[in-house]
C-alpha cells in the first residue's frame, strides 16, 4: 500500500527502539534529574512519573531529538501537498499559527519533526494549544526546551484522556 507511513510496522520490529540499554540509561538519569517536577505532576494531575517519563524517552529520548525540519514549512508542504491528509494539516497549520502569536514566537523558529510533531512530546499544533501547560510558572508553555513543561504537559494530557491514578496500563486477553 503506497499510502503508508514508513513507521507502519510490527510492534516487534520496533521494540529495540523503545527498550534498549541507552533509553532505560537516559530515563533514569531523567528521572532522577527531575524527580521533584515529575512528583508535583504526580500530585497535581494523578499520573504516574514513570508514565511521563517513558513519554518523553519514546518520543525524544528526553529532548534529544525533537526534529530539524522548521514547523511552518513542514506544516504547509503538508497542508498544500499531500491531499489526502490536506484538510487535517491545513487545521494544524492554522493551529500553530495561533500558538506562535499566542506564545510571542515566530513561527519561522519553530523546529519540528517533518509532519509538524513538536517539543519533547511530539505534540501536534492542537494538541499544544489544548494541553500544553506552563508548568514552571515562568508565562510560557516551552516543550522544546522546559522539561518541566513538557513533564506537565504529558501529565496534563493523559489526565485529560481518562488516566486513573493506579489502574492497570495495560490489560492482556488470551485466546
Amino acid at each position: 500500500m503506497l499510502d503508508r507511513p514508513s513507521t507502519s510496522r510490527p510492534w516487534y520490529q520496533f521494540r529495540g527502539n523503545f527498550y534498549n540499554e541507552r533509553l532505560i540509561r537516559n530515563g533514569v538519569a531523567f528521572w532522577q534529574a527531575h524527580h521533584e517536577t515529575l512528583q508535583r505532576a504526580e500530585a497535581t494531575y494523578g499520573v504516574a512519573p514513570e508514565m511521563v517519563v517513558a513519554i518523553l524517552g519514546i518520543e525524544t529520548n528526553y529532548g534529544r531529538n525533537t526534529g530539524s525540519f522548521r514547523l511552518a514549512d513542514a506544516l504547509t508542504t503538508i497542508a498544500f501537498d499531500y491531499p489526502r491528509r490536506a484538510e487535517y494539516f491545513r487545521g494544524e497549520l492554522t493551529e500553530f499559527l495561533k500558538l506562535a502569536k499566542e506564545e510571542g514566537i515566530n513561527p519561522l523558529q519553530l523546529k519540528g519533526s517533518y509532519a509538524g510533531a513538536m517539543g519533547w512530546p511530539q505534540f501536534m499544533p492542537s494538541s499544544y494549544r489544548k494541553w500544553a501547560v506552563d508548568f514552571d510558572g515562568d508565562g510560557h508553555r516551552d516543550i522544546w526546551n522546559n522539561p518541566a513543561d513538557a513533564i506537565g504537559s504529558v501529565a496534563h494530557y493523559f489526565q485529560l484522556h481518562g488516566w486513573r491514578h493506579g489502574d492497570d496500563v495495560l490489560v492482556l486477553k488470551r485466546q
